[in-house]
């Protein structure tokens, strides 16, 4: 019955040609029961992937707020990082040529 072969109207036919009465109500007890089963297996394969979906959608939605927030420091960080830069670059200018008068009049023990 699993086969995608399977030819369900000759497979019926063949079963009223064949089996006797109590097999037949035996079969569709059989069947009534996979299929309630079959039915509560897929109900709770759906509930459970809904659940994981909705956990997917929310884990997505913390990380985009987590990325925003970070977009904002790096932009800050960036800022902060060109005003040492500068500050550094000011600091260098005017203690450059000093620096060349210090090594020159100071000798450095070796």
């Amino acid at each position: 019955m699993d086969s995608k072969a399977f030819d369900a109207p000759r497979y019926f036919k063949n079963m009223l040609q064949t089996k006797k009465f109590e097999e037949l109500r035996s079969t569709d007890i059989d069947l009534k029961s996979e299929i309630k089963s079959l039915d509560g297996n897929m109900k709770t394969l759906v509930h459970n992937n809904y659940k994981k979906f909705i956990i997917a959608a929310d884990t997505i939605n913390k990380m985009n707020k987590n990325i925003e927030g970070m977009e904002a420091e790096m932009l800050n960080l960036q800022r902060n990082i060109e005003k040492i830069e500068a500050s550094s670059n000011v600091v260098t200018h005017h203690i450059s040529p000093k620096c060349g008068q210090i090594e020159t009049t100071t000798p450095i023990p070796s």
